[in-house]
């Protein structure tokens, strides 16, 4: 005697498959996962202005706004080794290990809301708030938030080691 399965009851086996698999990431741990991502990408875009916005809104020379980027640049080449450190080391926390890190996202924004929000302070006032500003935004906290990924990857999916 032959039995025969339906579509239907091969879908639902492929399904109960799927949903059993152990190494199966879920929509919401997914969506979770991609909001870090999602919002750091959306704050690349708004620091893509900070050239215009410095040239055109606060009246600052090209050659000065490049060299501040410059400059604040080359400090994160320094910080990034730092952060890395300072992410291998840190003892293991009840979220984990790396994802305290993830909270770096808010330093971001805080960060780029202050690069945008320069006060009149003349020139010089206003360079030195551009360049403490996109310190912190590159240097400190895009540098920590990017130093925790492999490390934070890397234990969330510990079956795929």
């Amino acid at each position: 005697m032959t039995t025969t399965v339906t579509r239907a009851e091969k879908r639902a086996q492929k399904r109960a498959a799927r949903l059993a698999d152990p190494d199966r990431v879920g929509l919401g741990t997914l969506l979770a996962w991609s909001t870090t991502g999602v919002s750091g990408a959306s704050a690349i875009i708004v620091l893509s202005f900070v050239g215009i916005y410095a040239t055109d809104t606060l009246q600052m020379p090209a050659a000065l706004v490049g060299t501040l980027g410059l400059v604040s640049k080359l400090f994160e080449a320094v910080t990034v080794a730092i952060a890395g450190i300072i992410v291998d080391r840190t003892p293991e926390t009840r979220w984990g290990k790396a994802r305290p890190y993830e909270l770096s996202i808010v330093g971001v924004w805080a960060a780029t809301w202050l690069l945008f929000s320069v006060p009149d302070l003349g020139l010089v006032g206003k360079a030195i708030w551009l360049l403490a500003s996109m310190i912190f935004v590159n240097a400190v906290f895009v540098t920590l938030l990017g130093a925790n990924d492999t490390l934070y990857t890397a234990r969330a999916f510990w079956t795929r080691l």
